[in-house]
């Protein structure tokens, strides 16, 4: 259910007696930035177990999202960004007949870029019942963890270059311009041409300053009629790698999709942090004609 709509900013509950985000809240944005946060204004930190959700809606096609803080716990406690107004699974009393598309998650203290998406999105913050072990960009303590994100309206297209937001095209199929890094499923049409993916999508993987824990990509391939196979290489590679005293399952896998669009069987091809290049340089004839690349990372990143 929504928070008491009489509570001030950064409370809820039936008598406000809640000082940090729970429930859903509905956001209207206009052209001048408002703020969504994970605890009231000049509060110390955010709660353990909070769970809040933000509807943004805009009466222009796009909305900008800025962070101006980030600060919590890396792995564990994530900011994500969906597509459309609905609801995600957990943020409504009941289950959407389809989850939304996720178009950006966030987590631990790198700020990300700005982000503008076609409206509406809906917004989610979850932390954990844990101690929130938040820690700065510099990688020491901060008691003060949490997140403060921005949203306004864009009138228009137009907007979008004149705001210094992208140089270039969309990052296709997720309506903005060089993301930071890969989130949720993109689909690779026409894979009889030459195509890139990478952990960090709209940016060269070489250029970027790391990938977060926790992330999960997908990027599905159909190999066009007349056509009997795929050939990957990889440009750039540096994930972490298992050793004598740490363990990862930082991987590329590629898959065949099955009918449900989900990976069918055993990987076809993996390559794994600390793997050569060359390791990532070959072909192999499709059977079903559709496959589906998968990237996903554990809670430590340290390359």
């Amino acid at each position: 259910s929504a928070p008491n709509p009489g509570c001030a900013a950064g409370t809820s509950g039936a008598s406000c007696e809640y000082d940090y985000c729970l429930g859903v809240v509905d956001e209207a944005s206009a052209t001048l930035a408002n703020t969504i946060r994970s605890q009231a204004a000049g509060t110390s930190a955010y709660a353990p177990n909070s769970r809040c959700g933000w509807r943004i809606t805009s009466t222009t096609a796009h909305v900008e999202l800025k962070f101006t803080e980030l600060a919590i716990e890396n792995g564990f406690d994530f900011v994500k960004i969906y597509e459309g107004a609905t609801a995600p699974t957990g943020f409504s009393l009941t289950a959407p007949a389809a989850e939304p598309k996720l178009l950006y998650a966030a987590t631990g203290s790198t700020l990300p870029p700005k982000l503008v998406f076609a409206a509406p999105v809906f917004v989610t913050f979850e932390s954990d019942g844990l101690g929130n072990t938040a820690v700065k960009s510099d990688g020491t303590p901060d008691s003060n963890g949490g997140f403060d994100l921005k949203y306004r309206s864009l009138s228009g297209s137009s907007d979008i270059p004149a705001n210094g937001i992208c140089d270039g095209d969309w990052t296709s199929p997720i309506k903005n311009c060089k993301l930071d890094h890969c989130t949720g499923t993109q689909k690779r049409d026409g894979a009889h041409v030459h195509g890139e993916f990478s952990s960090s999508s709209g940016q060269s993987a070489a250029d970027a300053t790391d990938y977060p824990a926790m992330t999960t990509c997908r990027w599905e391939f159909e190999v066009s009629p007349g056509f009997t196979g795929l050939s990957f290489k990889a440009t750039f590679w540096d994930i972490e790698a298992s050793g004598a005293l740490t363990s990862t399952t930082d991987a590329v896998k590629i898959y065949q999709q099955g009918a449900d669009g989900e990976p069918s069987g055993d990987a076809v091809a993996t390559l794994k942090g600390g793997d050569y290049l060359a390791d990532w340089d070959f072909d192999f004839s499709a059977t079903s004609g559709k496959f589906v690349a998968v990237f996903e990372s554990d809670l430590n990143n340290p390359v």
